[in-house]
Parts: structure tokens; C-alpha cells; sequence
């Protein structure tokens, strides 16, 4: 992916009783491990078990290896995942 361009991180929740999460947030953190978004809400998508959040990336942000910590919570439990992603400069 390049810098300037819009990022759309997913992530799909299974409960095992077959509900759903009521509720995901996410943090992005740059190369270096600056927090850039934190506990931002996501998106739910349109299964109900999916969701998604928009990431507009800045031309200026650093070049390198991004890492995106999401928290779903359903009731009082809760379960965290991770994704990682890289963006990289346009060359003129």
C-alpha cells in the first residue's frame, strides 16, 4: 500500500454461542510505535460479524511496517487481534 492512500483494515468476529461482538475499537501504530489512532470505533460491516475501519494515510507519515490492535468486546468479554500492514512512498 502507498502513503497518501486510504487503508481499509477488517476483522471478522466468531463468538462461538453465535452472537456477535456488540462492539470493536482499534489502534493503529506507525513504524515507530506511535500511536496514531487510538481506541477508535470500528465500522460494523454487513454481516454483523465484520468490521472495518478507514485509515487515511498522509503522504508525510513514516514508510515502513504499521501494526493495527483491535478489541472486540461482546458483554463483559473481550478478545484482541492484530494485523499488520506496510506502506511505502510513491516514487516520482
Amino acid at each position: 500500500m502507498r502513503l497518501g492512500t486510504v487503508v481499509k483494515i477488517t476483522s471478522t468476529v466468531t463468538i462461538d454461542d453465535g452472537s456477535t461482538a456488540d462492539s470493536m475499537a482499534i489502534t493503529i501504530y506507525d513504524p515507530s510505535r506511535t500511536a496514531l489512532v487510538s481506541a477508535a470505533a470500528m465500522t460494523t460491516g454487513s454481516t454483523g460479524s465484520e468490521f472495518y475501519y478507514l485509515y487515511q494515510s498522509s503522504t508525510s507519515d513514516l514508510q515502513g511496517d504499521y501494526r493495527a490492535v483491535v478489541k472486540a468486546t461482546e458483554s463483559t468479554n473481550y478478545g484482541i487481534g492484530v494485523k499488520d500492514f506496510s506502506l511505502t512512498k510513491i516514487l516520482d
